[in-house]
């Protein structure tokens, strides 16, 4: 029989206006009229629901340009090729594979189980969020002006991200994005501005020894962790709070941005390549350790660093901070003895090495070290030490 708009068919299915509903139990082609109570395929400003309860099926769409009003989903899709629009706020409660093809549209778009990008283009104007998280795999994938909101974990094992037009990238509190190998995220081809990456979750570089690459503007105030390899902003990064870990990996900023250290802390043992300029804190090693800035370091009134010692090695039993270029000193310098270590009169730490040096610490707290000693800071040509003294 004929589908009655607002009421049942024979099939026991409540039809709508305008609203075309899968009726198959297998998987499927979305293309195959047979699959649709319409008898047709979708067309352009229907509403689709796909929902088969107690059956799990995939739908695929993998030719033609549809531009449909809004897409209601409980089974699991693929779009391979073709164009798929959708122009109004639209849910998908299963999965969402994105091989090939483009999926864009005007509404918002949920997905609550996992999305599966290996190909393919992701456009539109509004947010299109990863509630279940994201496997990001295989070839080349395009990222056109559309915002991705991921709440979940997000990994990122092959192929490279092209974005343009203003894209943005929503790594939301409690979310992961995990990079697991030397990756890029392009701003290609170079049409409006490149990807905004907003991290309020946790982004790791996990795998490959060589560079994972970010064109990007980055802003963090989640954590940020270099666990391998190098982890590259070539636009520079700016953290507002949260943390950056130097983890077994390193950081490098490209010349002519800087990492404006504004929140947060900057930890762990490792080099960090480019311009830091520091109004937060900076804390050498985990416990003790050694960070090196190849380039300029600019503590401002508002920096603090953190400079523990545990012992007479340089790096393994008391922090260093090491600085190629020029260091620009104020802000507060904080000691704190770790291990129940014990300095004698007359030991040396040399806490901090640069090329040159302008200022000095506004403020320096832990000089007292008790027992009738304290530490004496001195500030030398190339670098900052703390002798042990009588005072």
């Amino acid at each position: 029989m004929e589908p009655v708009a607002g009421g049942f068919t024979d099939l026991g299915i409540i039809v709508l206006d305008n609203t075309n509903v899968w009726i198959s139990d297998s998987d499927g082609s979305w293309h195959d009229d047979s699959n649709w109570i319409f008898g047709t395929a979708p067309v352009s400003g229907q509403n689709v629901v796909i929902d088969r309860p107690g059956v799990e099926l995939t739908v695929t769409y993998s030719s033609g340009t549809t531009e449909i009003a809004s897409l209601t989903s409980e089974e699991s899709l693929v779009v391979s090729g073709g164009s798929l629009s959708l122009l109004a706020t639209s849910t998908i409660s299963s999965s969402l594979t994105l091989s090939g093809g483009t999926l864009t549209g005007s509404g918002d778009l949920t997905i609550s189980g996992l999305t599966t990008w290996s190909s393919g283009t992701l456009s539109g104007t509004e947010a299109f969020m990863a509630d279940g998280g994201m496997s990001l795999e295989f070839i080349t994938k395009t990222l056109d002006g559309r915002t991705i909101d991921n709440s979940g974990f997000a990994s990122w094992s092959a192929g490279s991200i092209n974005a343009s037009n203003g894209a943005v990238f929503n790594n939301l509190p409690g979310a992961t994005f995990s990079c697991q190998f030397n990756g890029t995220i392009a701003h290609f081809p170079e049409v409006g501005d490149p990807l905004h990456f907003n991290n309020e979750g946790t982004l790791t570089k996990s795998g490959g020894t060589g560079t994972t690459t970010l064109h990007a503007t980055f802003a963090n105030s989640g954590t940020v962790a270099a666990q391998a390899g190098i982890l590259s902003f070539n636009r520079g990064l700016v953290q507002i709070a949260g943390g950056t870990q130097l983890d077994g990996g390193g950081i490098s900023i490209s010349s002519g941005f800087v990492f404006d250290l504004d929140g947060g802390d900057l930890t762990g043992t490792g080099s960090l390549t480019g311009t830091l300029l520091s109004d937060a804190v900076v804390s050498p090693g985990f416990s003790a350790g050694a960070l090196s800035i190849s380039d300029d370091y600019a503590q401002g009134t508002l920096g603090d660093l953190n400079i523990e010692i545990g012992g007479l090695s340089p790096g393994d039993e008391f922090d260093v901070l090491t600085v190629s270029d020029q260091a620009t000193l104020t802000g507060t310098l904080n000691i704190a003895l770790i291990d129940d270590f014990a300095p004698e009169l007359g030991n040396a730490f040399q806490i901090m090495t640069y090329a040159s040096h302008t200022g000095t610490f506004d403020t320096v707290t832990g000089l007292d070290i008790g027992g009738d000693l304290v530490f004496e800071l001195i500030y030398a040509a190339t670098g900052v030490t703390l002798t042990v003294v009588a005072p």
